[in-house]
């Protein structure tokens, strides 16, 4: 995936492979491959003349080799590219927002 495309406010999309924020750590950073998901969609509901995001819809195969499918919340949620790029990638794109700036 094109950094930039990971760089704006809605880079969840379908296909995109994400990892939850509580599975990155430096004890397993050799093993991230091991918690990687897919998105499937954004699960969202219309609530009067609004649309609300209800979550992400992620499928992945367990440890038992046994297809998975999960509802996660949007800050959950850590594209898998800038994951495997380190503890100190993912602290500076969680904090990208916060700090004005939108870069990886």
């Amino acid at each position: 995936m094109e950094e930039d495309k990971l760089n704006r406010k809605l880079w969840i999309v379908p296909g995109v492979a994400v990892i939850r924020r509580d599975d990155i750590s430096e004890l397993n950073m050799d093993r991230l491959i091991l918690f990687k998901m897919t998105v499937d969609k954004i699960v969202k509901r219309s609530v009067k003349d609004m649309v609300k995001i209800e979550g992400v819809r992620c499928h992945w195969i367990d440890s038992e080799r046994k297809y998975q499918l999960g509802l996660f919340h949007t800050n959950e949620l850590i594209p898998f590219d800038i994951a495997i790029k380190g503890i100190s990638k993912v602290n500076k794109w969680i904090n990208r927002e916060k700090d004005g700036t939108n870069k990886d």
